[in-house]
């Protein structure tokens, strides 16, 4: 869980700043928008509009923003799963590989004993001959 939130901060760090530097000249103008307010009331109304409609767009992007990291991490998650089950399937395997191997060596070793068994039965025969 630890590598999944620290790849959440690696994910999702760039594209909040990614928003924050794409929105900076929306939120430059509503800060200008805002000192008029400030000089003249009147065009307070306007400049509250403006910043609502920025707030807004950003919400709306870092929402899409979001979902999308959820589903990526989502995707890495299912990775993760693949990648446990086939390290089974190696662990598998290999124990599979090691008793095959073991039986073999064995079977071997059986073999060697028996023509070992035929060889000394061979040199018998032929000094009694």
């Amino acid at each position: 869980m630890k590598f999944v939130s620290l790849l959440t901060c690696f994910v999702g760090l760039p594209s909040v700043w990614a928003l924050a530097l794409q929105h900076s000249r929306s939120i430059g103008a509503a800060a200008i928008s805002f000192s008029k307010c400030m000089d003249d009331p009147e065009s307070c109304a306007s400049g509250a509009d403006q910043m609502s409609e920025t707030a807004s767009t950003i919400k709306q992007e870092v929402h899409h923003e979001l979902n999308a990291t959820r589903k990526r991490l989502d995707s890495i998650a299912m990775e993760f799963g693949g990648c446990n089950t086939l390290m089974s399937q190696v662990s598998s395997y290999r124990s599979s590989f090691a008793a095959k191997a073991s039986s073999h060596t064995q079977c071997r070793q059986e073999q060697k004993a028996d023509h070992d068994v035929t060889m000394m039965c061979k040199k018998l025969l032929s000094a009694a001959e």
